[in-house]
């Protein structure tokens, strides 16, 4: 019955903690070449809150689907 609910998927977060590793994983493994990314500008700092920063890059895929990186670092 879920099933019947969920009709579209707008965003799947994928955390990624060694971004060599997971580029040689979805890249070389899985054949998921990282083609056809156009980023829409540098990225920026979205918040601040205590001693983190948290960062975005937005980019186009080749389906034409907006789409961000984020990335939270200490401040």
């Amino acid at each position: 019955m879920a099933a019947q609910l969920l009709q579209q998927v707008s965003q799947i977060g994928i955390p990624v903690k060694e971004l060599d590793r997971a580029i040689t994983f979805y890249s070389d493994i899985l054949g998921l070449p990282p083609q056809g990314v156009v980023f829409a500008g540098e990225p920026h700092l979205v918040t601040r809150m205590n001693d983190t920063e948290t960062w975005m890059a937005f980019f186009t895929d080749s389906e034409g689907n907006t789409m961000a990186l984020v990335s939270e670092v200490a401040a």
